[in-house]
């Protein structure tokens, strides 16, 4: 079930102590900038393919539009052999790498934006351990 959710973040509780200091935040408006600029990025490369967003994308659209290099395939490969995700858990960790990119104004997706990805899917891996551990 966990494999069709794109991210799984497992939150824990804050010290109040996080909470009362006076590091500067990005403010809302500086992240809906960057979510604005990330979502025109995505219309101008899919138009008049039917598909508005990166989640839309299909398997040949992905080989398409999520090209890696060898640095990002090792990662992903990495991932898969240790975590043992689904190819619907990858092919999700790509759509969010993809993601990160945009939200970088990056045209490739590069190294950091594969681990960020795959670190939104935290719970897979405490799930699988669990799975593995009780076999």
């Amino acid at each position: 079930m966990l494999d069709r959710i794109d991210i799984q973040v497992e939150v824990n509780s804050v010290k109040y102590d996080n909470l009362v200091h006076d590091v500067k935040e990005e403010s809302s408006e500086e992240i809906q900038k960057r979510v604005n600029r990330a979502r025109q990025i995505q219309l101008k490369r899919y138009k008049g393919l039917g598909i508005y967003s990166n989640s839309e994308l299909t398997t040949s659209l992905m080989n398409k539009f999520c090209k890696l290099d060898d640095s990002c395939k090792f990662i992903l490969k990495q991932t898969f052999e240790k975590l043992g995700i689904s190819a619907r858990a990858y092919e999700r960790i790509l759509k969010v790498a993809r993601t990160i990119a945009d939200l970088d104004e990056s045209e490739n997706i590069q190294a950091k934006h594969v681990l960020e990805a795959v670190q939104y899917r935290s719970l897979d891996k405490k799930y699988t351990n669990i799975r593995l551990n009780n076999v």
